[in-house]
């Protein structure tokens, strides 16, 4: 069991690599972000409080909301009203998760724009992605866990 995780693990990290999402090979017993410590207030942050974005001041364009009590539900294998049959953030799957698509600008036709945007003026932020760190550290690190409610 414990194999078949580290080789899991592996593979994972090596596809993160490729795509520019990992730069180190996670340990075995790697560290699983918080979604209530870590993830949840980054969102809350950064996406919830502007107003026509993702929190209480939503325009009639956003239906996500990322605020701390409903973030968990609003995202992990919620279908993205963006990119037809994908989930906004699929366990284990972080390539496979549209918000990761959102952060790093890998956007197809037709699928909005890159995430975080401006506050002033609806452009998004420079440089993409905004913050790595959070996308290597917690973000994706919490998706490749399972994307637990912890």
């Amino acid at each position: 069991m414990l194999r078949a995780r580290v080789l899991l693990l592996t593979i994972a990290t090596t596809l993160l690599a490729s795509a520019g999402l990992a730069r180190a090979k996670p340990s075995p017993m790697a560290r699983v972000p918080s979604f209530k410590a870590e993830i949840a207030p980054y969102l809350a942050m950064r996406c919830a409080t502007a107003r026509g974005c993702h929190g209480p001041q939503k325009t009639r364009h956003v239906d996500l909301d990322l605020r701390p009590a409903v973030a968990w539900r609003q995202l992990v294998n919620a279908p993205s009203d963006e990119r037809l049959g994908a989930k906004l953030v699929v366990p284990r799957k972080p390539d496979a998760s549209f918000v990761v698509a959102k952060l790093l600008g890998k956007l197809r036709d037709k699928e909005g724009t890159a995430m975080p945007r401006d506050e002033q003026d609806n452009r998004p932020v420079s440089p993409i992605p905004f913050d790595p760190d959070f996308l290597e550290n917690a973000l994706v690190p919490w998706i490749l866990a399972g994307a637990p409610n912890n």
